[in-house]
């Protein structure tokens, strides 16, 4: 059971960042029904796809990481789009740890250090990459730490909110927004590359892998669901992008102040998580040497922070929409593949090809939606 917790670890660790602080807004835009409809709905896709996904690290050897898993089964041309979608995923979410962990480490620290937060941002940005030379063992060190901390964070918050929530804040649907909510939750219900962590921390236990994976996204749903209710219970059409800066008129500064430290804490975690994943991909799948794919890892995200993108929600909307639909749309191209494959002859397949034509349905209407 110990480590069937710890092979959780990953998933939770992947899923919690930035999204989390952005579901609030999107469902205060969109109206609160919305945004729990379309929490559900990425879950559900979320759990097929990511079932999917542990069915290809099961059926095959190595230690590839994502686009590995994909170009074994797909050939170079589903390698070509699984990289696509993966670095474009992985540079999205970068991007926006760095604004929403700079917004954070401003409203922290600015009382005693006044800087402008584009300096927070490069600060929090400078911070997070030397830490991700601790690798994979420090961060997976000290995951389970972070997520207590901010399982604790959210708790307080809400004991602290609860006499200020509002029920007519909860509106099933503003009548315009509909759209926004659903790139935002499926970036947030996304962690495709802790599978062959996942994998790998079982050991001789892979077969718990699909198990791991239903309970720990059920769990980070359930969690999204509580914060933004707290969140958008307090204020209302007020949410703000950064949500936690919207919470001071009505909680006072102190709690704000703190919930941003978790808050930090929580997103340079994520951005640790997310640069390891993409340096390992660049050293395992890409066999690039090792400064290389340091400089491949952070130069862009930093090349496209120095461009002026800002919009935190606009980031991960297109993120989410269309390079995690990506990544979704190659997993069930491999999949099929693999139904065609000898190589299954000790693993079955989860779900009939109606699934996997549902769920590419979905990922490629997101993906329209997200370029229009």
């Amino acid at each position: 059971m110990r480590l069937f917790w710890a092979s959780i670890r990953p998933l939770v660790g992947q899923m919690v960042g930035a999204g989390l602080f952005a579901l609030p807004f999107v469902f205060s835009q969109a109206g609160f029904g919305v945004g729990l409809t379309a929490l559900a709905v990425s879950a559900i896709i979320s759990i097929v796809t990511l079932l999917m996904f542990a069915d290809l690290a099961l059926a095959l050897k190595g230690h590839h990481r994502f686009v590995g898993l994909i170009h074994e089964l797909t050939g170079p041309v589903g390698g070509f789009f699984a990289a696509i979608g993966l670095f474009g995923s992985i540079y999205g979410s970068l991007v926006a740890y760095t604004l929403i962990g700079g917004s954070f480490a401003y409203a922290v620290f600015s009382p005693l250090l006044p800087l402008q937060l584009s300096v927070y941002r490069v600060i929090f940005f400078i911070v997070s990459t030397i830490l991700i030379a601790g690798g994979s063992v420090a961060v997976r060190r000290f995951q389970k730490y972070i997520i207590g901390l901010y399982v604790f964070g959210i708790c307080l918050l809400a004991i602290f909110a609860a006499p200020h929530i509002a029920f007519e804040h909860f509106i099933i649907t503003t009548g315009y927004s509909w759209f926004l909510p659903f790139g935002v939750t499926l970036f947030s219900m996304t962690a495709f590359t802790a599978v062959p962590e996942m994998r790998d921390i079982l050991g001789l236990r892979k077969i718990l892998l699909p198990r791991a994976v239903i309970v720990g996204t059920i769990l980070v749903a359930i969690l999204y669901a509580f914060f933004a209710f707290v969140v958008v219970g307090v204020t209302g059409l007020s949410t703000t992008p950064e949500t936690l800066h919207g919470l001071g008129s009505s909680l006072g500064i102190g709690i704000v102040i703190l919930a941003s430290a978790i808050g930090l804490c929580t997103v340079m975690t994520a951005f640790i998580s997310q640069g390891i994943v993409l340096h390992n991909t660049l050293l395992f799948d890409f066999h690039l040497r090792y400064f290389t794919s340091i400089i491949l890892s952070l130069g862009i995200p930093i090349i496209i922070l120095a461009l002026g993108v800002s919009n935190i929600t606009r980031v991960i909307d297109l993120t989410g929409g269309l390079f995690v639909s990506l990544m979704g749309l190659c997993i069930v191209a491999a999949y099929e593949r693999l139904r065609l494959s000898p190589q299954t002859t000790k693993h079955a397949l989860y779900f009939p090809r109606w699934v996997s034509f549902l769920v590419a349905s979905i990922f490629a209407a997101n993906i329209v939606v997200a370029v229009l």
